[in-house]
């Protein structure tokens, strides 16, 4: 009969274990998609960086990165003497690491709150922190384990230091609480946060410190570690932080994650960026007016939530005193841990509306608000969200697209131009959700060699790829995007293309781009005119096309004898309609014929991507003046005559099935 009595309170129990690992779960459901993704950003310099160590060097005085934090260099030389790099397992990685913070941001949330509130506010606590909208970047990047490491070493410290504060563990708690101090000060600068964070979560538990032999016995050396990590950082990188000179804009954009679905609420009714010093004026009066909410609350919730806030704004201050406005505003990833805080706050809020006081039922007002609160949270995460992985999909499939079509050509001897690679991209002003930062995705940092993007996805060293930005063809629609430099203009463009062996321009159609062959001096051909353009000393020798029942490719061989201001197009018709046409200069606009040497041959592809039945297909090609837009009269070489309209008709020589 005992056991019988004990099973609703054993059920009880699982079911609040059950909660309590939601977040869990909901990271594997709303960044499951990153195990698709490949390396990108800093992941290349970071592994040629990871290649100069033998797993302790980093640990010293290493040159060969900027920052101090060599327990994560220490993670990835473990897992690839283990598993080797693959981008599945390190996205993996960091997956697991963030899904397991928020389970343990539920824990401190639980701890830090009064009984009444201790069922719900872990699921509520630690589902906020996974669905904090601005962290898509540190989970997505694996380059970004350094804040993943950070996060779950110094949630791990407080949770086992409160147990061991309690009484609840024995030695192996407080070696674990020593332990992960350690892991969260020597994997990011911001560890040296854990100390104070930990003295503050103190006393919203137990509302005073009391100076016991378990408290020093805690603190002192995690005290002592901190001072080893600040002694080691001053002796190898001192100098590599200088105060920012404008971090009023930094603090607004990382302070709207604390009301991001607020901001969200108020962004339609605002163009561009809002001002720094309104959108804080905003944040204090959202944040006010939650914190006069608690005030009839029990003294310790109210702690809680004001430790909630102090925490967010303490993690975000070294990256608001010592990165650059533009730096911060484009990786708002920064505030991955002051998410906690934000986390803490808001969950503290909505369960208190959900808890009824004593003996009383819930009222139906704090319900509704606290529905409301919650679906508010969800729709402005989740749709957010939704958004970037849409941009890491592009970024994933346009990176898969051009080592495709470099392996079909001879790349890596031959060398190739790629033109408009994605280094950045970002909602446009209608796609906006938040008042102040960019919102993108970052796939290419500017200042690195694109080629290593390429190496660390296929393990072949692109060394001959030429990476360049050529505005006047880029055309995204309804996004933002910034080709990877430098940006050059027509000329230069030409001329760097004209001595490639093959060329790759970027294409735009609606919201997506991929990179597509336009042609290169590598390509061969005839070099007998079959047409001559008598006005402009133009020929073309050969010209064909393929289809593949989705993709049609003509291929186009001119002879310039005399440079001008001519262009090429291409018509498609089934039957009597034209159903695609391609009008412009050679190599995907690249390389105008005026740029042409005399007597220079060159073929052009053009690729039209079409939904046709073969038998109908009528495909022609011309030449037009580019100022009068008047087409060039082509005359048959071997015949002399004129051709009907002027139209050159591609013969399809290759019809494959789809």
């Amino acid at each position: 009969m005992s056991a019988l009595r004990s099973l609703p309170v054993r059920f009880s129990r699982f079911a609040e274990i059950l909660l309590a690992a939601v977040p869990l779960p909901l990271a594997v459901v709303v960044y499951g998609y990153s195990l698709t993704l490949p390396f990108f950003l800093d992941d290349g310099p970071h592994f040629r960086i990871l290649a100069q160590t033998n797993g302790l060097q980093q640990w010293g005085d290493f040159p060969a990165f900027p920052f101090y934090r060599p327990f994560v260099f220490t993670i990835w030389k473990a897992y690839g003497s283990w598993f080797g790099y693959d981008a599945v397992g390190m996205h993996a990685l960091n997956l697991f690491t963030f899904g397991l913070c928020g389970v343990l941001v539920g824990q401190i949330a639980r701890r830090a709150s009064p009984d009444p509130y201790k069922r719900l506010i872990p699921m509520l606590a630690g589902c906020g922190f996974i669905l904090f909208p601005f962290s898509y970047q540190a989970v997505a990047m694996v380059a970004a384990l350094f804040h993943l490491v950070l996060a779950l070493g110094l949630l791990l410290c407080l949770c086992l230091s409160v147990r061991w504060l309690d009484g609840h563990a024995g030695a192996p708690g407080l070696i674990g609480a020593w332990a992960a101090a350690f892991v969260a000060l020597f994997s990011h600068e911001n560890g040296v946060l854990t100390l104070p964070l930990l003295v503050g979560l103190a006393l919203v538990v137990y509302g005073k410190i009391t100076l016991s032999r378990r408290f020093w016995l805690l603190l002192l050396p995690i005290a002592g570690l901190t001072l080893l990590y600040l002694a080691l950082w001053w002796s190898f990188r001192a100098n590599t932080n200088t105060l920012s000179t404008d971090f009023g804009a930094s603090l607004a954009a990382l302070m709207q994650g604390m009301i991001y679905p607020f901001a969200a609420l108020l962004r339609p009714l605002f163009t561009g960026d809002l001002h720094p010093a309104l959108l804080l004026c905003l944040a204090a009066f959202i944040l006010s007016t939650a914190l006069l909410s608690l005030w009839q609350a029990v003294g310790q919730i109210r702690r809680a939530a004001l430790y909630g806030m102090g925490w967010y704004v303490l993690a975000i201050l070294p990256a608001v005193l010592f990165l650059p406005a533009g730096y911060v505003l484009g990786q708002m990833r920064l505030s991955l841990l002051a998410s906690v805080g934000s986390s803490i706050f808001w969950g503290l809020i909505i369960a208190r509306l959900l808890t009824p006081k004593q003996q009383q039922n819930l009222r139906p007002v704090r319900l509704i608000v606290a529905i409301a609160l919650i679906g508010l949270f969800g729709y402005v995460s989740l749709e957010f969200l939704h958004m970037r992985r849409a941009d890491f999909h592009l970024l994933r499939d346009y990176n898969r697209a051009a080592l495709s079509i470099f392996a079909e050509r001879n790349v890596i001897e031959d060398g190739a131009v790629l033109v408009n690679a994605p280094d950045y991209v970002f909602p446009d002003e209608n796609d906006r959700r938040f008042l102040l930062g960019t919102e993108g995705v970052l796939f290419v940092d500017e200042t690195l060699d694109y080629n290593q993007q390429f190496w660390m996805n296929s393990d072949v060293d692109y060394d001959n790829v030429e990476v360049i930005g050529y505005r006047q063809i880029q055309r995204n629609q309804g996004f933002g995007y910034r080709a990877h430099p430098p940006d050059l203009e027509t000329a230069q463009v030409a001329e760097a293309v004209g001595d490639a062996s093959h060329v790759f321009v970027t294409i735009f159609n609606g919201r997506r781009y991929w990179p597509e062959y336009v042609g290169g001096n590598a390509l061969s051909g005839p070099d007998e005119p079959l047409v001559v353009y008598p006005e402009t000393d133009f020929a073309l020798t050969a010209g064909d096309a393929d289809f593949d029942g989705a993709t049609l490719r003509v291929r186009l061989r001119w002879q310039v004898n005399a440079p001008a201001g001519v262009k090429t197009f291409v018509h498609v018709y089934c039957d009597e309609q034209m159903i695609a046409q391609s009008d412009g200069y050679p190599w995907g606009d690249t390389y105008p014929f005026a740029f042409w040497q005399r007597g220079e041959i060159q073929t052009d592809v053009r690729t039209l991507h079409i939904t046709a039945s073969p038998g109908c297909l009528r495909i022609y090609a011309g030449l037009y003046r580019e100022d009068t837009l008047a087409r060039l009269e082509a005359v048959n070489h071997a015949t002399g005559e004129r051709l009907p309209d002027d139209l050159y008709p591609v013969e399809l020589i290759s019809v494959t099935d789809p």
